[in-house]
């Protein structure tokens, strides 16, 4: 599943890093094109679940799987704030702080989860709390970042602060979301086609066999 989020990164990084001007503008496109493909990610594992777990002939599977799916909605938003938007305005002193949290608290977390008893539930778990906690910190830099941007342009080119508020209210769409959409799909389709070809394997397997003592 994390393959159909995987494209919007770069692409959020690279018209950036090319027209840092428009960083607020894309960052939020990429966002909003990144939580529809989230969206609809969570709803499928939310209603095939079950018709997954059948697949694989294992019913314990289903809880599992609807809960793992949120690992993509928090992992989404991370990736986008960090490998997106702190990579492309090259906040390099930053992005690794978010990245070093994000692999951190997967370990530590994990480790207290199991260790308290919840098991394979708990070590997903860990995998939703870790990138939330870096995605909040990024946000943090992020805001902070954009705030400065905002107050400096305002200054120099010697508006009220309304009126820039109000100018920039009208450019918030100017990036066309579907420059990021065109970049992202062949990068999306090429890690699909890899993932399915490096999976494909063991799930035909798993998919096959009744009983997991035999996986």
């Amino acid at each position: 599943k994390m393959v159909f989020i995987i494209g919007m990164n770069p692409a959020v990084s690279k018209y950036i890093s090319e027209q840092k001007e428009k960083a607020r503008e894309i960052y939020h496109q990429g966002m909003k094109i990144q939580l529809f493909f989230i969206i609809i990610c969570v709803l499928f594992y939310f209603f095939f679940s079950g018709f997954i777990a059948q697949l694989f002939h294992d019913s314990a599977l289903k809880e599992i799987i609807f809960l793992s799916s949120f690992v993509t909605l928090t992992f989404g938003l991370y990736a986008i704030a960090t490998k997106g938007f702190l990579n492309g305005i090259r906040l390099f002193r930053h992005q690794p702080i978010a990245e070093m949290i994000h692999s951190l608290l997967k370990v530590v977390l994990v480790f207290i989860f199991v260790y308290l008893g919840f098991g394979i539930l708990g070590a997903i778990f860990a995998y939703v709390l870790a990138p939330l906690v870096a995605f909040v910190f990024a946000s943090i830099i992020i805001k902070r970042h954009l705030s400065k941007k905002r107050i400096s342009k305002d200054i120099s080119n010697n508006h009220d602060l309304s009126k820039f508020q109000k100018n920039e209210s009208k450019t918030i769409n100017s990036f066309d979301k579907w420059t990021l959409i065109k970049f992202s799909l062949p990068i999306t389709f090429f890690y699909l086609l890899i993932t399915l070809t490096t999976e494909m394997g063991i799930l035909s397997v798993k998919s096959i066999l009744m009983s997991n003592t035999l996986t």
